[in-house]
């Protein structure tokens, strides 16, 4: 693995621990006879965001969180692979 594959790589690794701390919420609302979901936003994972409802309760939105963990993991992938031809045109790139 060359430099530049390197740095991709330990970027994308960066960018999936990033979308960890700070994954996607939704806000969940049940009080028996209605059952409802609203997208929050991102949080920090040890301190979510507060219902805004008595009878609400914060879950990760796993679904969210893996979808941005494959669009990482594909864009480092493809930019490891556009990489693999790469020559260094000097001793300091090396």
């Amino acid at each position: 693995m060359n430099k530049p594959q390197l740095i991709c790589l330990w970027i994308g690794i960066a960018l999936i621990v990033l979308a960890g701390l700070l994954p996607p919420w939704v806000e969940v609302y049940d009080d028996g006879q209605v059952q409802a979901g609203k997208a929050i936003g991102h949080a920090w994972l040890f301190a979510p965001p507060e219902p805004g409802y008595r009878d609400a309760g914060m879950h990760l939105d796993y679904g969210r969180l893996l979808l941005i963990w494959l669009i990482v993991a594909g864009v480092t992938g493809g930019a490891i692979a556009s990489f693999r031809h790469w020559q260094p045109h000097n001793e300091a790139d090396r």
